[in-house]
Order: structure tokens, then C-alpha cells, then sequence
């Protein structure tokens, strides 16, 4: 039995890194559509309504994605990430991209600013997660179970190290649990930025592991030395992208987070999703923290779907604009039935409309290589 293989590609997009240009566009896109600058389009309309007073919080940091999120980056970037009350919005300007959760509509919206696109996902859709990793288990606990029917000695205890190892339990096949691990001997002082300016925090080492498996789900580092107001964990909790143990796990996970390891197993594939915050800062976000459809539709956003329709159809647009083939026989224009014919004699391609017209352009051909 072996565990399941680590695809760190599956199953996100890739983004392509974007140009200069089109960072300098996104931003200027992202300042109008968010508020955090008030051109004259953004003024006519009124600011999203923010709920007054809510817990806020500002982390700057570096990361490769959020568990929810569908698109990443190769490597981790810079983001700025703003909660404020159930709200949370990430934005990653070396990509163009944007995520934005919320718990109150129980909705998860990614952007790719470059392109005008937006993803839209109600919690409801990582569902699909948890199924298939359910599956999985299932899986993994049937070809446990055949191997120790057959093993002994020895070769069963390999067998049962190498469950446990994948995080199955071998005393009792298909049982998932998970608990919240402190592991107190690796607490340690570093010096991170507060309001910009820096600030010597002691960190406290947790981890969730499901069972005893190697890998932990969450390898979490935290301090109590900055408060913020606003939780974090409550998005990693609410998304939904996790087994119930491990999201009852997190519930014991308290402070503020400086480094962030995450696993993502769906049982066909695993992902590893890499934070380190580089800066706490106090105060509110800057502009809007949710991502208004029907406003940005208005200003051309469109969903992926609609984006690959509208290139498809600006293709065919353009390949019926181009001039029509005509026959290097006959000289008429070639219809949707055409015959491609190669010389024998050279790297011409002719292109014909019938049968008739092959065999008058062969003849024309050896006709003119006699004469030479």
C-alpha cells in the first residue's frame, strides 16, 4: 500500500506571470473597483456598505495561496490581506489576483485582474473535497485491511507503520481523528514588523495532524504578543475545505499567525499552501472588502466561462474576415470540402477543390518539369 501521490500542480491554474504593464493596469483597475482610489467613476458610486465597527485586521505577507482558493502562484508572493468582520480579501499584486470570502453569504470569489475574470463559489462547492477524500479513506482502509488478512510478523508491522504513516489508524481502519498538538519545547523569539516597525514576538509551535500521519494537516506558528481583534481561523474553519476533526482541531488554535503551513488533501491529490506574515498592522481596510458582482459586470467583468466564449467567438470573427482559399487549379474559392496536395518534386502545398482539379494540377506539374 503506498500513500497518495503529492501533485503541488492539482488543482489550481496556473497564472501566468503577468508584465509589468499589465501589473501597473491591474492596480489601477483594482484601486477604481475596490475604492482604494477616487477617480471620478468610483465617486459616482456609493461605497459597499461595511459593517461599522467590525473587528478588523491587516497582515502583510508572503504566500502561495489560501485553502478555498483555486488559482496559485508558483511561488509565494507578496499580499496584503485585510479582515474586517466576516469579510476577508487577499490581494496579490505580483500576480493580479484577488480573493475575497465571505461568511455572511458563505461565498468564496477569486479575481484575476488582468484579465477581468471572477471565479464564484458558494461554500456548498468544496463539498466536493471532503467526498473525495472520504473516498479515499474508504479506499486506503479496504487495501489495508486485504494486506493484513495475508501479512504477519515483520511484513505486517511494515504494512501497519505505513498506514499509520499515510494517517490511517491501524487499530481501527477508516477512523479519522485529529487533535491540536503543542509542542512547547520549540517556542522561540524572532522580530517582526507591527506597524511597521519591528518587534521581538515569541512564537508558540502548534500542529493538527489526522491520526499519527507524518505530514500534519497544520504546522502553525503563532504569538499572543500582537492582539488582533479579528480571527483569522475563522475562515480557515468556515470554508469548509477540511475533515470535521481537523476543523474541531482548530478551534483550540488562539493568537495572532506569523508562519502558516497548510495541506490540502482531497485523496487524489495534495496541496501545500505556504504563509509567513511579514507585517501586523492595525486600522480598517482600505476601500471595499467585498467583491460586488453586479458592479464589476457593469465595468466588463466576466466569469471564465464567459471569457473563453467571448475569445472563441472573436476568433471566429477574425478567421471569417480573412480571404476566402481559392483553388491553384481552377481558380474558384474552396468550400468547406478541400483536398490538400504536396509535390512530389518539391515543399509546395497546394490546396484544391476537387478530385478533377488534382488530377489537372499533376498533369500541369509534370508538363512544366518536362520542359525544364
Amino acid at each position: 500500500m503506498s500513500p497518495q501521490a503529492i501533485d503541488l500542480e492539482a488543482p489550481g491554474r496556473q497564472r501566468p506571470a503577468p508584465s509589468r504593464a499589465s501589473r501597473a493596469l491591474w492596480f489601477a483597475t483594482a484601486a477604481l473597483v475596490l475604492g482604494l482610489a477616487r477617480p471620478a467613476l468610483a465617486q459616482e458610486q456609493p461605497p459597499a456598505p461595511e459593517a461599522a465597527g467590525a473587528p478588523s485586521a491587516v497582515l502583510i505577507q508572503e504566500s502561495n495561496g489560501f485553502p478555498g482558493g483555486e488559482q496559485k502562484s508558483a511561488e509565494p508572493s507578496r499580499q496584503e490581506v485585510w479582515i474586517q468582520g466576516d469579510r476577508l480579501r487577499i490581494l496579490d499584486h505580483d500576480n493580479g489576483y484577488g480573493m475575497f470570502i465571505d461568511l455572511e453569504l458563505k461565498q468564496v470569489l477569486e479575481t484575476d485582474f488582468v484579465r477581468k475574470i471572477y471565479y464564484e463559489r458558494p461554500f456548498s462547492y468544496y463539498e466536493k473535497y471532503r467526498r473525495e477524500r472520504e473516498q479515499a479513506l474508504a479506499d486506503q482502509k479496504k487495501e489495508f485491511v486485504r494486506g493484513a488478512e495475508r501479512l504477519s510478523g515483520k511484513e505486517l508491522e511494515a504494512w501497519r507503520a505505513e498506514y499509520r504513516k499515510i494517517g490511517g489508524d491501524p487499530d481501527q481502519p477508516g477512523r479519522l481523528q485529529a487533535k491540536l498538538e503543542h509542542i512547547a519545547a520549540d517556542r522561540k523569539t524572532i522580530e517582526i514588523l507591527v506597524d511597521r516597525e519591528p518587534r521581538q514576538v515569541t512564537l508558540e509551535h502548534y500542529k493538527i495532524r489526522e491520526n499519527r500521519a507524518e505530514l500534519p494537516i497544520f504546522d502553525v506558528w503563532t504569538t499572543t504578543d500582537v492582539a488582533l481583534s479579528a480571527d483569522l481561523f475563522r475562515f480557515y474553519r468556515a470554508v469548509g475545505t477540511f475533515s470535521a476533526p481537523v476543523t474541531e482541531a482548530l478551534i483550540g488554535l488562539k493568537g495572532t499567525i506569523v508562519s502558516c503551513d497548510v495541506v490540502l488533501d482531497a485523496g487524489s491529490f495534495h496541496r501545500m499552501f505556504k504563509s509567513s506574515v511579514q507585517d501586523v498592522r492595525a486600522g480598517r481596510a482600505a476601500g471595499s472588502v467585498r467583491f460586488e458582482v453586479e458592479k464589476m459586470r457593469a465595468l466588463g467583468w466576466r466569469t471564465e466561462e464567459e471569457h473563453k466564449a467571448q475569445l472563441a467567438d472573436e476568433e471566429a470573427k477574425r478567421r471569417a474576415a480573412l480571404p476566402k482559399p481559392t483553388c491553384a487549379s481552377c481558380g474558384k474559392e474552396i468550400g468547406e470540402q478541400r483536398i490538400t496536395f504536396k509535390s512530389p518534386w518539391g515543399r509546395e502545398i497546394y490546396l484544391l477543390d476537387s478530385p478533377a482539379c488534382r488530377a489537372a494540377l499533376v498533369k500541369k506539374l509534370i508538363a512544366e518539369r518536362k520542359k525544364k
